[in-house]
């Protein structure tokens, strides 16, 4: 069965000056038109393409792959605003409408991301956004583990930090103090569980292991990989500025002090004027 909102492996049934008649294993089809090609043809040969249905309700096929799919959650650009919702980039020929009577009186900018769920209109098929992400995380409640490696999804900055969705099932929160670098919005990253509250089993994330050990073997680890990359050395020493530090190792000042403490008292490191060299 061809899989609106999702990419497909179908085979080529005809082609011509106009496009392709794709087909899949139970001969159902779809058109592909030659403006969204990238290559010329030949019939019988397989081709992955993302289907959609356009503006006037065809279903439509396209060589040209967007990062999404329907029933999962998505980073689109902001393309219009109207008064009845938000036209949002795709990345194929079809934008992707946001249902918002508020949209106009709301805070949204030409050009800026938005993770999004992606839904089908039971009406003509066509992609929906939403921005009410709480409504399809699982209500299960999930098991993690202290330290347990998560992907997160970053959803909204707030003052406290960031707002995440964890394995794409629940909420988390990272907090700003365990953030050491810009984040974009709907930016995927690994993360490690490291609270869930008694009080109310919100969940708090980090981006480092959690224990100050984890955190200086990692970060040891990090220093050793970079010297080896370097030919041994670096200019970086417990004076350097941090965001040169940050720049060079994606590590906070303080981090990288005890890192290298720690790697100079089992002599696997020399901290000099000059920066950092292996011994």
């Amino acid at each position: 069965m061809i899989e609106e909102g999702k990419r497909n492996i179908l085979k080529v049934r005809e082609w011509d000056e106009n496009g392709a008649i794709l087909e899949d294993q139970e001969n159902e089809t779809v058109f592909l038109p030659k403006q969204y090609t990238t290559r010329d043809l030949v019939v019988e040969e397989e081709v992955e393409v993302f289907v959609f249905v356009d503006n006037i309700e065809e279903r439509i096929a396209t060589m040209h792959l967007p990062d999404l799919e329907v029933d999962s959650f998505a980073c689109l650009t902001v393309k219009s605003v109207e008064s009845y919702g938000v036209f949002l980039d795709s990345g194929f020929p079809k934008d992707i409408f946001l249902p918002n009577k508020l949209a106009i009186y709301k805070k949204f900018d030409l050009g800026e991301k938005r993770l999004v769920y992606l839904s089908t209109d039971p009406l003509n098929g066509k992609l929906l956004a939403s921005e009410k992400l709480l409504d399809y995380l699982s209500e299960e409640e999930q098991e993690y583990a202290f330290n347990e490696e998560v992907l997160i999804r970053i959803w909204r900055q707030t003052p406290m930090g960031y707002r995440v969705i964890i394995n794409d099932v629940s909420e988390g929160m990272l907090f700003k103090n365990q953030v050491f670098r810009p984040l974009e919005i709907g930016a995927k990253l690994s993360a490690y569980i490291k609270d869930i509250r008694e009080s109310d089993g919100k969940i708090d994330v980090s981006l480092t292991k959690q224990g100050f050990k984890a955190h200086i073997d990692e970060h040891q680890k990090t220093i050793l990989d970079k010297l080896n990359e370097q030919g041994g050395t670096l200019p970086l020493n417990d004076k350097s500025a941090p965001d040169l530090v940050y720049a060079e190792l994606q590590m906070s000042k303080k981090n990288f002090k005890k890192a290298i403490g720690a790697l100079y008292k089992k002599r696997q490191i020399k901290i000099e004027k000059e920066g950092i060299s292996l011994c």
